[in-house]
């Protein structure tokens, strides 16, 4: 007898909704069955899904799990309320904007619920052959390192910037867990951080959309700098800003006692990993690697991998099988409590301990990634 698929609700939308149902739209692992909002309307249709009240969506014993794509800000309320309801909650980044709500999330979970969270790009074919590159030894003992993300700031092309510049948002909050995220898929958990930032202005002028020329209030750190020292022994330095006209976006370098790599952006789930050791520069393959192919444009109009939903993916087979999603609970506390630690203070100077632990995730099945022979399976 074939089993029941799960029953997926969304609660929120905006432009990260479009690129989740680009991927999940299809997915055999769930059925899509409505849309939470406040504003329920039984003739309107998001996404081509009804939408009911965000009560209705969590009454239907249709729906399983909970999609939240809701504001930053109102992450963990969403959350809350949905494992209060008996629903599983896959939740975009962060897990939640305070650790007192991560730990009433924790609390709420119990043993028979299953709570995920955003990002899943480090399960990007580039990033898990990073990952492979690490566990084999390919740069030797991992020393130190580097992750930065230069932009103008989110006004330039988001409609609806308020939110990121408000207090519970902030560069840290929402393009921290990116690049905390593989590194800690990387090198394992973060044991203290020191680091301080900058506003770099008032002032945000939104750039596009019904909104255009309208301005909004900077509450937060528009830059951080930090340090981050990882359990295992390396040390690697965090640029996170919303204050460069250059623009370069994300970039990231992880150096070993034997060779370096040069890695992509972990804002996507590809690009182009090199290796640069004694014997000279190579790029490494990422043909057989899944999720690495550009296939969808960015917001600055360059081509970029992006599959996000596959750790949604991810979780449902997780559940059905009993194993933890590899965007577990645990990994998403734990990057919460270090980049809250990034951008804690505008001035600095404080060494700060991480208190949680978090296992590095399990590496996609290698096998399926066409890179290992079947002589045994993880």
């Amino acid at each position: 007898m074939q089993e029941r698929r799960m029953g997926l609700g969304i609660i929120g939308g905006g432009f990260i909704s479009e690129n989740y149902l680009s991927l999940i739209i299809d997915c055999d692992e769930f059925d899509l069955v409505a849309h939470g909002s406040r504003n329920a309307d039984p003739d309107a249709l998001v996404n081509g899904l009804p939408v009911v009240s965000v009560p209705a969506l969590l009454d239907n014993p249709r729906v399983d799990l909970i999609l939240n794509l809701v504001p930053a800000q109102a992450h963990a309320e969403v959350t809350l309320a949905c494992l209060a309801a008996g629903k599983h909650v896959y939740s975009e980044k962060p897990l939640a904007t305070t650790m007192e709500d991560a730990d009433a999330i924790v609390a709420a979970t119990g043993s028979n619920l299953v709570v995920a969270c955003a990002p899943d790009t480090f399960l990007g074919g580039a990033h898990q052959a990073a990952r492979h590159a690490v566990d084999t030894g390919m740069i030797g003992t991992p020393i130190m390192g580097s992750a930065s993300f230069l932009s103008p700031g989110m006004e330039a092309w988001h409609p609806n910037p308020a939110s990121y510049y408000a207090l519970g948002g902030g560069v840290a909050l929402d393009m921290g867990p990116y690049y905390v995220t593989q590194l800690v898929n990387l090198l394992g958990s973060v044991t203290h951080v020191m680091a301080g930032g900058v506003r770099g202005s008032a002032e945000r002028t939104i750039g596009c959309g019904p909104r255009a020329a309208e301005r909004v209030p900077v509450e937060v750190p528009t830059t951080v700098h930090g340090t981050l020292w990882f359990e295992s022994g390396t040390m690697v330095s965090v640029l996170l800003s919303w204050d460069a006209w250059s623009g370069c976006g994300g970039q990231m370098e992880l150096h070993g006692t034997e060779a370096s790599l040069l890695l992509p952006d972990a804002n996507w789930f590809g690009g182009c990993i090199t290796h640069v050791g004694p014997a000279g520069r190579r790029i490494l393959p990422l043909d057989h690697w899944p999720h690495a192919a550009d296939n969808q444009v960015g917001p600055d109009g360059s081509i970029v991998a992006d599959y996000r939903g596959i750790g949604l993916i991810d979780m449902c087979r997780a559940i059905r099988k009993g194993r933890q999603p590899r965007s577990s609970l645990a990994l998403a506390y734990h990057v919460l409590e270090v980049v809250l630690a990034l951008g804690a203070t505008c001035r600095g100077g404080d060494l700060v301990e991480i208190g949680s632990r978090a296992k590095r995730p399990k590496p996609l099945d290698l096998i399926a990634a066409g890179v290992a022979k079947p002589n045994g399976r993880e």
